[in-house]
């Protein structure tokens, strides 16, 4: 079949492409498992990856200059969908990628002022820092209340997996330069790692092998700007630290704040 053969074609050619369902990152091809069937007259597209799971009839290709877009339709359905995939991951310029990461600051503090209004929002930004080895692709910033407060790292769903895959090792780095320079004059208490919905397995499943080695408890949390705060259980166990037991230490993952 015609379509199976070009689309097969396609994610040979272009290893590093990535697929898109309304602009939003579904699949890295660099990561992603996928099959290609041509039976009983239908080309079905099957994706798989740590993250999700998902089957799509295809009913037409449409090669653009840097993309190819896919009409689909789910099983059991009859009205078409179009997916998109990028041949190269990151195509943005420089300038988008500043423009992607300076609406997500925003998005970001609208939402930390609806989900923690009793605390103040503290040097929330993204500006690149190599003297401490922060990049520009993560969000960081305080969470204020009194003496106390929280360190929080995030990033956005623009972003490449292996990107948002990196925020928890930044978000240490983070947590210990919050320590550093707030000992003075406030406690912190722990780190909030903000992920969008869909790509947080990897840093839960992170954040449980490395919870005895830097914290007494995580857990990960789920909420958009729709919905209260929904605790989602325990990710690690707790446990003591000698380093931190004047204060208590939680890594919390927050997803779904990319909606």
């Amino acid at each position: 079949m015609e379509l199976a053969r070009s689309l097969e074609r396609f994610f040979v050619d272009h290893p590093r492409a990535a697929l898109l369902e309304d602009g939003r990152v579904l699949f890295e091809m660099t990561a992603a498992h996928y099959s290609i069937s041509a039976e009983h007259g239908r080309c079905v597209l099957h994706l798989w990856s740590e993250e999700r799971n998902m089957v799509r009839t295809v009913v037409g290709l449409e090669a653009r200059k840097e993309t190819l877009r896919i009409r689909v339709r789910r099983l059991g359905t009859q009205r078409p969908q179009s997916l998109e995939v990028l041949r190269d991951r990151d195509q943005r310029t420089p300038a988008t990628r500043a423009i992607s990461r300076t609406r997500y600051l925003h998005l970001l503090e609208r939402l930390l002022t609806r989900h923690f209004n009793e605390y103040k929002i503290e040097s929330l930004r993204s500006a690149m820092d190599l003297e401490h080895s922060f990049g520009p692709a993560y969000a960081r910033g305080l969470l204020v209340h009194g003496q106390e407060c929280w360190a929080l790292i995030g990033v956005n769903a623009e972003e490449s997996q292996a990107t948002i895959d990196g925020v928890l090792t930044l978000g240490i780095l983070w947590l210990a330069y919050c320590r550093e320079h707030s000992a003075a004059k406030r406690v912190c208490h722990g780190l909030k790692v903000l992920l969008p919905a869909g790509c947080a397995g990897t840093t839960r499943a992170r954040m449980a092998a490395a919870c005895e080695d830097f914290g007494r408890r995580a857990r990960s949390v789920s909420f958009s700007f729709s919905s209260a705060v929904t605790f989602r259980g325990l990710v690690g166990r707790p446990i003591a630290i000698s380093n931190y037991a004047a204060s208590l230490t939680i890594i919390q993952c927050i997803y779904n704040s990319g909606h």
